[in-house]
């Protein structure tokens, strides 16, 4: 199927309401898209299952059929209409172990968009919606219980570049993490971990948190 946003959302609370109610009955849920996401992926493993490499591709239409916000509460970060874009998509994943004691995984992704038509409006001559997105992280363990981890994300969109210069989105937000954790019983684990994230260098907006986490997690 198309993504998500292509659903039908239409509904009604008012009882008296017949020609919603009915178009509600006939297109709640459905998917009002002719294009379908088309992909797969190739990878390779090792018997042992410490080795991973993959790649992945898929084909899609992107629905800009309405109004975008960005991540970032500025009021000039918004998209106007669009349409429906193509859309192609490329990704890595890479993950491997060593003598169980490091474990490192990683992907990247890349989003493409096929703007001619859009260029075809001079009011959008220099829109690109192109998307990025990497994380890495790396595992130690220490012994069978105790273990560290450490990693990193960025991601990048390029959608409001075109309406602000120097778009905060374009220039990313960068996220760095290290933790640890202490294996109670072989299903139960504690815990810690602190997160730092940030935008990219830029001139609109300089964003940055930190979050410190606490947390008991069991498998079942």
């Amino acid at each position: 199927n198309s993504e998500d946003s292509f659903l039908a959302r239409e509904e009604t609370t008012d009882i008296n309401d017949l020609e919603l109610e009915e178009r509600t009955k006939v297109y709640l849920g459905e998917d009002l898209n002719t294009a379908m996401l088309i992909g797969g992926r190739v990878g390779i493993e090792n018997v042992l299952n410490t080795f991973k490499f993959g790649i992945s591709g898929t084909f899609d239409k992107d629905n800009k059929n309405r109004i975008e916000y960005s991540v970032f509460s500025l009021p000039e970060l918004q998209t106007p209409i669009l349409g429906e874009v193509p859309r192609y998509r490329i990704g890595l994943d890479l993950s491997f172990t060593i003598n169980d004691k490091i474990a490192f995984e990683s992907e990247l992704l890349s989003a493409f968009h096929n703007h001619r038509q859009i260029h075809e409006n001079p009011a959008y001559k220099y829109a690109d919606l192109n998307k990025f997105y990497q994380y890495l992280n790396i595992t130690y363990n220490f012994t069978s219980q105790y273990y560290a981890f450490g990693g990193y994300s960025i991601s990048k969109d390029n959608t409001y570049e075109f309406v602000l210069n120097d778009s905060p989105d374009a220039a990313g937000l960068l996220g760095y993490t290290v933790g640890g954790g202490w294996k109670v019983f072989e299903n139960t684990a504690i815990k810690a971990q602190v997160f730092h994230g940030r935008s990219g260098q830029n001139k609109n907006l300089d964003y940055k948190v930190t979050f410190f986490a606490l947390g008991l997690s069991t498998v079942f």
